[in-house]
């Protein structure tokens, strides 16, 4: 027992010490941006959810009305001009109007809906204030009632061009000074490690506890490159081979339906744009495997029949068969941040070998990176 409870003592030390260091950090930096906002008669955008399935999920449990959700009406996807789905929308549209009349009711003014949401979400948008929407969210048939917001993209690199991003005093003291925690954690490990003699652990432990010194600490001017390779040496990213991705790109895991690496299968992401150049989203992968375009057109950006948004300096190919601009004053559907080409690429990035990372320590992670889906198409709407 005191073997044990000496191996662990240094240990738990040490993880508490550098947890509460960094809560610290944390702690400093949020005291100066907490704000508690009073209740408000100023009107903002709220989304109403009500009770009832959308048209994805339903089911057909309501009599007189068919299934939409795709399983169990026995359809490949959504129908959406079809019988069943224009007749259950009606009917969704139809309860929500009554949901209003009782809004309107309850806070004693009319209520215009500014839109409705009737596929993945049961649903509208409507104008009230603080104090009328604590009210609605006390009626029947309200699931969720939340205020609508926007969310700015952080990031603390510009990865094309742009407005430099400044980067915080709680950053650069995680960048800089989390280097002490993480150096004691690394030689406590490998301490621990030897004190017990577990061969196997030690390699484990060196690698996780470089990859915390190489992303810890800032500066320095050498760039030693390390080599990250899935497990079983499938040619994908370690995550989908976490997630066990190749088996099923091979079958083996999928039953009695075909292999797949998502051919035929167009991905569509809402984020911040995406960089057409990236090789993640070229026309022809690493692996070899050459894309085409399951609709047999183009969108957005792509569309070189749309003449109000078509952009032909915009490289759309077989992949990357549209893109959308939504944001004023800002390049064609370029991602500027770098979040919405994370995204993507995790979803249907090609197998792409020999992906370089950059940490600011010097360090350079290569791997072989792909997304789940490595062969899907993709359209990306900002």
């Amino acid at each position: 027992m005191n073997s044990i409870t000496s191996w662990y003592r240094p240990l738990v030390f040490t993880l508490l010490a550098s947890l509460l260091f960094i809560l610290f950090l944390f702690g400093v930096a949020g005291a100066k941006t907490v704000d508690s906002a009073p209740a408000s008669n100023n009107e903002a955008i709220y989304i109403i959810q009500f009770a009832g399935a959308p048209l994805a999920t339903y089911k057909g449990t309501t009599p007189g009305f068919a299934a939409t959700n795709p399983k169990a009406a026995g359809t490949r996807k959504i129908e959406y001009q079809g019988t069943a789905a224009q007749k259950y929308i009606a009917h969704l549209r139809q309860q929500r109007q009554n949901k209003i009349s009782h809004i309107e009711a309850a806070i004693g003014r009319p209520v215009t809906i500014i839109h409705h949401y009737d596929t993945a979400f049961n649903g509208v948008t409507v104008r009230l204030s603080d104090i009328e929407a604590a009210t609605v969210a006390t009626l029947a048939g309200i699931v969720r009632i939340e205020k609508d917001r926007e969310i700015n993209i952080k990031s603390s690199k510009n990865p094309i061009g742009g407005t430099p991003q400044t980067t915080s005093v709680t950053g650069i003291a995680l960048n800089h000074i989390l280097f002490i925690p993480a150096l004691l954690l690394t030689f406590t490990l490998l301490w621990a490690a030897w004190r017990r003699k577990v061969s196997s652990w030690r390699w484990i432990i060196a690698s996780t506890s470089l990859v915390i010194l190489t992303t810890a600490c800032g500066g320095g001017d050498s760039h030693n490159e390390i080599r990250l390779e899935s497990p079983d040496g499938t040619a994908c990213s370690p995550g989908a081979a976490w997630i066990g991705a190749p088996s099923v790109w091979d079958g083996s895991s999928t039953g009695d339906l075909p292999a797949t690496m998502g051919e035929g299968i167009v991905i569509g992401i809402i984020d911040s744009g995406i960089s057409p150049h990236s090789p993640s989203f070229a026309a022809i992968g690493d692996d070899g495997y050459e894309h085409h375009n399951p609709r047999g057109k183009y969108y957005g950006v792509c569309d070189p029949d749309n003449a109000e948004l078509y952009n032909p300096n915009f490289p759309c190919n077989e992949k990357l068969i549209g893109a959308w601009n939504c944001v004023p004053d800002e390049y064609n559907a370029v991602d500027f941040h770098g979040h919405g080409s994370h995204v993507a690429a995790t979803a249907a990035g090609n197998i792409v070998d020999e992906a370089i990372v950059h940490f600011d320590s010097g360090f350079n992670l290569s791997a072989t990176i792909s997304g789940v889906a490595p062969h899907a198409n993709l359209i990306k709407r900002p």
